[in-house]
């Protein structure tokens, strides 16, 4: 399975050393596989990271490359909206870091429902505890509601073509379960 490489990894722990003195909490909104942590916890060796991610495969992975500084992290399941109430008393903090986005751990994984290079169900949920998957918007939503979907939240130019396929397609072949 293809990792996440962090984009911005150089230039984030720069940004934070070059602050070092007063940086010693952060949040990180987003912590994935753990990556951007990883690499603030090596370069500021007085820092602790608060992480949260909704995909509970990717805090079993973050846990995994962040034992190295047991003690110094502490992770949550969680979305970040809901990150005052998952932190609670732990804030204020120093700093936080969001990498916002699907990362390869979803995409190559096809079994998650986010690749478009494998078929696989139709689910898209970072929380598979999440009541509402990409099941039920591909088969429940209509023609309109779809276009209005992919051009708010994709911003494809053919969403009502896309959308009007989708309808045709479950009208002739019923619900659709996987991504291909």
């Amino acid at each position: 399975m293809t990792e996440h490489v962090p984009v911005l990894i150089d230039e984030i722990t720069a940004f934070l050393k070059d602050r070092q003195r007063g940086i010693k909490k952060i949040l990180d909104c987003t912590i994935g596989l753990g990556g951007y942590s990883r690499a603030v916890l090596e370069e500021l060796p007085d820092s602790r990271i608060w992480g949260l991610d909704h995909d509970e495969e990717a805090l079993k992975r973050a846990r995994e490359n962040l034992a190295p500084f047991d003690g110094r992290f502490v992770l949550h399941q969680g979305n970040f909206a809901d990150a005052p109430d998952i932190v609670g008393d732990d804030s204020p903090f120093d700093a936080i870091l969001f990498d916002l986005g699907v990362s390869n751990l979803q995409i190559s994984d096809g079994s998650r429902g986010f690749s478009f290079q494998r078929d696989g169900p139709q689910d898209m949920r970072m929380d598979p505890d999440s009541p509402f998957s990409a099941f039920d918007a591909v088969n429940r939503s209509s023609e309109k509601e779809l276009a209005d979907i992919f051009w708010k939240y994709g911003e494809e130019r053919r969403s009502r073509q896309i959308a009007r396929g989708i309808i045709r397609r479950r009208e002739r072949d019923g619900d659709i379960f996987t991504t291909g």
